[in-house]
């Protein structure tokens, strides 16, 4: 009977890891996609193609002048690093680096309602003339 109770208890343990999985996966999954901020000589758009395991496949861009790139990854390099996912924020902390003048910066997205997510530029890690969009948080809309 005690070992019936412990192979059990092992079960139900594992059943809600599982559970809390595949939760925190479902809610990673929604920074996927394609995202933009723009104004009217700017714009600056992330790419995030897939999120695992203390990894992301993602790049941004930014244009201006009428699109003219300004700061574009190279060729097949990502220019976007993953830091950490917070489960109860529901935010990404990455890190951008700029092919521009090699500026590093952290920064967060963070998910705040259906096809929205949050920008918020943090500390330069190597300072520089980057080109995010600066301090205050910007949302970033959904697109294609």
């Amino acid at each position: 009977m005690k070992r019936l109770t412990t192979i059990l208890s092992c079960l139900i343990t594992l059943i809600f890891i599982i559970n809390v999985y595949a939760f925190e996966q479902q809610s990673v999954n929604e920074f996927l996609g394609k995202w933009k901020y723009e104004t009217d000589n700017y714009s600056f758009i992330i790419e995030i193609n897939s999120i695992s395991n203390n990894s992301i496949d993602a790049t941004y861009s930014i244009a201006a002048d009428a699109g003219k790139q300004i700061d574009v990854p190279f060729e097949d390099e990502n220019n976007i690093e993953f830091k950490e996912y917070n489960n109860s924020e529901n935010s990404l902390k990455l890190i951008f680096i700029s092919k521009f003048d090699l500026a590093v910066y952290k920064a967060t997205l963070t998910k705040t309602a259906n096809n929205k997510i949050q920008f918020t530029l943090g500390e330069a890690i190597k300072e520089g003339a980057h080109l995010f969009p600066w301090k205050a948080p910007r949302e970033l809309i959904k697109f294609e």
